[in-house]
């Protein structure tokens, strides 16, 4: 009989039918049942001041359903139910295998070590939700931060197949994330820069665990070529990724202003035509083979010819 008590204290079928359809749910009420069901048959079997430790091992079974929470439930009802059968053993409503005295010193000390019990399975279980709840706080945050970044990021396989793609890259090929996953990511890459990319995409394999090497590639971005600076990560190694980790940042408007002044360090402002600094570097291009040749370079002074403005 007591085996039955106690198993249906603690069957998942039970306890959800109390709470209506949930184990988190009526957390009081299933305590309160659990415990009057010990209790009465403990105390009429004569072994009440047992009885709340019995409680305190169905407790530690709704731990698992409804948390932290349920230990200070625990704690009172304890303290409750053990003067309940305490004073109806006084009273001698109900009988007791032990001398009363004797009863009351071990429903002491078992009350004792269901408090002490319960406590420790609260705080741990505290501790175990703590750390659920800050996971996914973390979770959270990277999500979000990879969501709201404007550097996409992406995974690769030794294919060159995707894997994963943050959501930044949907503005690629017009493409979601979701459409990428699968596809070549080469084929995103400029063809004049594929032979590069493969090249330093293998080296990286060969390289071995964590090399990572930068290059400057042009991808189809927004439906018109633009240049990336990407990052590649080699985390083969690692379960959690397994494949090569490419990190992208626009660098189309930098690329622009280098060459703008490249163009200008070698160009007159006004007409546009090559300045001193080129015409030296173009001489010195031609002097190099002339040198190993034997080939004269010669010079002309024109008389009453206006020196250039450069």
């Amino acid at each position: 009989m007591m085996s039955v008590v106690f198993g249906a204290c603690r069957s998942e079928s039970v306890q959800r039918w109390i709470g209506a359809g949930r184990l988190d749910n009526r957390l009081v009420l299933r305590l309160l049942l659990a415990s009057t069901q010990v209790t009465a048959f403990m105390s009429l079997a004569g072994w009440g001041c047992f009885s709340v430790g019995l409680a305190a091992l169905i407790a530690g079974t709704h731990v698992r359903w409804s948390g932290s929470r349920v230990w200070r439930s625990t704690a009172v009802l304890a303290i409750g139910y053990t003067l309940v059968a305490q004073g109806f053993l006084l009273a001698g409503v109900t009988q007791s295998v032990l001398e009363p005295r004797h009863s009351h010193l071990v429903a002491v000390c078992v009350l004792a070590v269901a408090l002490i019990s319960a406590f420790h399975l609260g705080a741990s279980d505290k501790r175990r939700e703590q750390a659920s709840l800050n996971l996914a706080r973390t979770e959270h945050r990277f999500e979000a931060l990879v969501r709201n970044s404007t550097d996409a990021i992406v995974v690769l396989d030794r294919e060159g197949l995707l894997t994963y793609a943050s959501p930044t890259v949907q503005h690629f090929n017009r493409q979601s994330a979701e459409e990428l996953l699968g596809r070549r990511y080469l084929a995103s890459v400029h063809p004049q820069d594929q032979t590069v990319f493969e090249k330093v995409f293998t080296g990286l394999i060969e390289n071995g665990p964590a090399a990572y090497v930068q290059l400057d590639v042009r991808i189809l971005h927004d439906g018109e070529w633009r240049w990336f600076e990407v990052v590649l990560h080699n985390l083969l190694h690692d379960p959690a990724v397994a494949g090569i980790v490419a990190n992208h940042r626009d660098i189309t408007q930098r690329r622009i202003d280098q060459e703008q002044l490249a163009y200008a360090a070698t160009h007159d402002s006004l007409t546009g035509l090559a300045n001193r600094t080129a015409l030296r570097q173009r001489l010195e291009a031609c002097l190099q083979p002339s040198a190993q040749t034997g080939t004269t370079v010669a010079v002309i002074d024109v008389d009453e010819f206006k020196p250039p403005s450069v």
